[in-house]
């Protein structure tokens, strides 16, 4: 028979063998510690079938306990909220947009201190590849290493962002040099690194139509060109190829 009770004074769970009959059984020298090991063994079986607890916590506990549950709850939303914004970014077609999205996570209070310097970071690149007077202030580093440094780490998470700007950059130098795009090997050497990031960004980032559009995936025409009334088709064609292409032109 056994009874459980309550220390009032430090709410803690007491178990107590009643039955004499545990010491009886118990002889020799190491009586003593048998009995106690028992005890022991005893007291986690009926823990596990009652589902009791070793001890009681004070309310001090509790609140210590809800603070930190509380304070776990509030990172994590954090964190969450900070992914939603890198996949909005990720998924946007425009640069600019892009750009405006992360200039936003970057007045977020509470950000990581290492977090915020690669944001700064690719806030720089990104704005220097749409407003750079000349795009060929990578090429250097491309031409030997076939990529670009952003000088952001692997395990942030804004990673992913530069994969599309590397496939881009590797791309322009290969049809800007000469010395790869005339060369068959290089060529191809340079087209498949390039893939390689527009791959990855189009699994980061499956929305984004321009990452898919590298990949060979068409996008369709964005802009729309009313023809003139009781026009002939092929002139209809004829003036649309004209208007797009003074579009380019213009870009």
């Amino acid at each position: 028979e056994f009874a459980l009770e309550m220390d009032q004074n430090n709410n803690s769970l007491l178990l107590k063998a009643l039955s004499p009959t545990i010491c009886v059984a118990m002889n020799g020298p190491k009586r003593s510690q048998q009995i106690l090991n028992f005890k022991r063994w005893l007291t986690v079986v009926v823990w596990l079938v009652m589902g009791l607890t070793v001890a009681r916590p004070s309310w001090s506990c509790f609140h210590g306990l809800e603070a930190r549950t509380t304070s776990a709850r509030q990172t994590q939303a954090g964190d969450d909220s900070i992914r939603a914004v890198i996949q909005q970014a990720g998924n946007a077609d425009n640069d600019e947009v892009r750009l405006d999205y992360l200039r936003k996570l970057q007045k977020q209070p509470g950000l990581d201190a290492s977090f915020k310097e690669d944001l700064t970071k690719l806030i720089t690149q990104i704005d220097r590849w749409l407003y750079e007077e000349r795009l060929d202030y990578f090429g250097r580093q491309v031409r030997r290493r076939k990529d670009f440094d952003f000088q952001i780490p692997e395990s942030s998470p804004l990673y992913p962002l530069t994969w599309l700007y590397r496939g881009r950059m590797v791309i322009w130098y290969t049809m800007e040099s000469g010395g790869v795009w005339s060369i068959a090997q290089r060529r191809r050497e340079f087209f498949g690194i390039a893939r390689g990031f527009f791959e990855k960004a189009a699994r980061a980032f499956p929305e984004n139509k321009i990452v898919r559009m590298y990949l060979g995936h068409p996008t369709g025409p964005y802009k729309h060109y009313e023809a003139v009334s009781g026009a002939p088709q092929w002139a209809v064609y004829q003036r649309e190829g004209l208007e797009r292409l003074a579009d380019i032109i213009e870009w």
